[in-house]
């Protein structure tokens, strides 16, 4: 009679950890994919800014 006991709440423990496990890497995935997008957006706006740096320059040379 113990060992069912024993087995059940093993069998209980495992399911536990396996929800557990689940939403912490849903949860870290949501993390991860609105860092990656913060990161893509930080990209595009220093790209506007070397273009625009570039296009100035390439005025003042012209301008030379």
């Amino acid at each position: 009679m113990d060992a069912i006991i024993y087995v059940v709440i093993a069998v209980v423990c495992l399911a536990l950890g396996f929800i557990a496990a689940y939403f912490i890497l849903k949860n870290s995935a949501k993390g991860a994919a609105s860092k990656a997008a913060s990161i893509i957006s930080d990209a595009q706006a220093k790209e506007e800014s070397i273009k625009k740096e570039e296009e100035i320059d390439a005025k003042d040379r012209n301008i030379k």
